[in-house]
C-alpha cells in the first residue's frame, strides 16, 4: 500500500492522499448488470465519510495483472493453481466490495495520519521524463501444448480485432491505444512517463507510468531499477493508454 499525502500549509491539516494498491478491481461478479467502480469507489467513499469530505482521495492501481481478490474463491491457493476457473468464476457480491474498499481506505488514512511532520517539505524540483515507441504485432517463436489454441487467437486478434481497433481509433475521444502502420507492419504507439520528485530535504519520491496491466513479477523487477530505490516508488498502471496485459513469454507459452 502506498500512500502520497497532501498539507495545508496554514494549518498541517490534510487535505488530500493518494492511494496505490496492486490489486484487479474485480470483486464484483461477472453476472453483475450494473455500472461500478468496484472496490476502489469504496476505498474513496469510506474516507470522505471518515473524514467528513475535508480529505479528498484518488486511487491509482499499481501491478497488478496477474492479481484478483479473493471473495468466493477461497484461501486454499494451491487449489486455485491448479484449477483457474477457481479465480476466475467468482461470485462476488457488492458486500465484498464494500470489505475490500473499506479495509483499503481506512489502511491508507491511518498511514497518512502517521507520517512524521518532518517527512512533509514543499516540493522544489519535479522533472518528468517522457518515452514514446513503437510495440510491433507479433507473435512469439515457441512450441507447447497451447501452441494451437495460442496461434488461433493470435490470427483473430490480428485480422479482426487490430481492425476493429484501428476502427475505433479514427471515432472515439480516447481510443485504447493509437495503431501506426510502418513498412506494412501494424504497431501500437504509446508512451510511459517516469516522475521524479525532489524535496526541499534533497529526499526524492518517484511514479512510474505504464499503458496497461503489470504481472506482479515484472512490476517488482521494473521498481527495482528505479533511481529513487523501490521504497520510494510507485507504478500507476493503465495510465496513458491501455495495450493489454504485460506477462512474462513463459506464462504465454504455458
Amino acid at each position: 500500500l502506498g500512500v502520497i499525502a497532501f498539507k495545508k500549509l496554514e494549518d498541517n491539516k490534510i487535505i488530500g492522499i493518494i492511494i496505490n494498491y496492486s490489486c484487479h478491481p474485480t470483486t464484483l461478479s461477472y453476472k453483475n448488470d450494473k455500472l461500478s467502480a468496484d472496490f476502489p469507489g469504496r476505498v474513496i467513499s469510506i474516507i470522505d465519510d471518515l473524514t467528513s469530505g475535508s480529505i479528498k482521495a484518488i486511487y491509482f492501481n499499481g501491478p497488478s495483472g496477474d492479481l484478483n481478490p479473493i471473495t468466493t474463491s477461497g484461501t486454499n491457493l494451491e487449489k486455485i493453481e491448479k484449477d483457474k476457473t477457481i479465480s476466475y468464476d467468482q461470485l462476488g457480491t457488492y458486500k465484498h466490495t464494500k470489505k475490500i474498499g473499506y479495509s483499503i481506505g481506512e489502511e491508507a488514512l491511518k498511514v497518512a495520519k502517521s507520517i512524521p511532520k518532518e517527512d512533509y517539505s514543499t516540493l522544489t524540483e519535479v522533472v518528468i521524463n517522457t518515452k514514446r515507441f513503437l510495440i510491433p504485432q507479433k507473435d512469439a517463436k515457441y512450441y507447447s501444448k497451447v501452441w494451437f489454441s495460442n496461434k488461433v487467437k493470435w490470427v483473430l486478434k490480428k485480422y479482426f480485432l487490430f481492425k476493429i481497433a484501428k476502427f475505433d481509433y479514427r471515432f472515439v475521444n480516447f481510443p485504447f491505444f493509437t495503431v501506426e502502420r510502418k513498412n506494412l507492419k501494424n504497431y501500437g504507439k504509446t508512451v510511459i512517463h517516469f516522475i521524479k520528485f525532489t524535496a526541499n530535504s534533497g529526499n526524492t519520491f518517484g511514479i512510474i507510468t505504464i499503458p496497461g496491466e503489470l504481472f506482479e513479477d515484472i512490476g517488482k523487477n521494473l521498481i527495482s531499477y528505479a533511481p529513487t530505490k523501490k521504497e520510494n516508488t510507485l507504478i500507476f498502471q493503465n495510465t496513458q493508454d491501455w495495450i493489454g496485459y504485460l506477462f512474462p513469454l513463459e506464462m504465454y507459452i504455458k
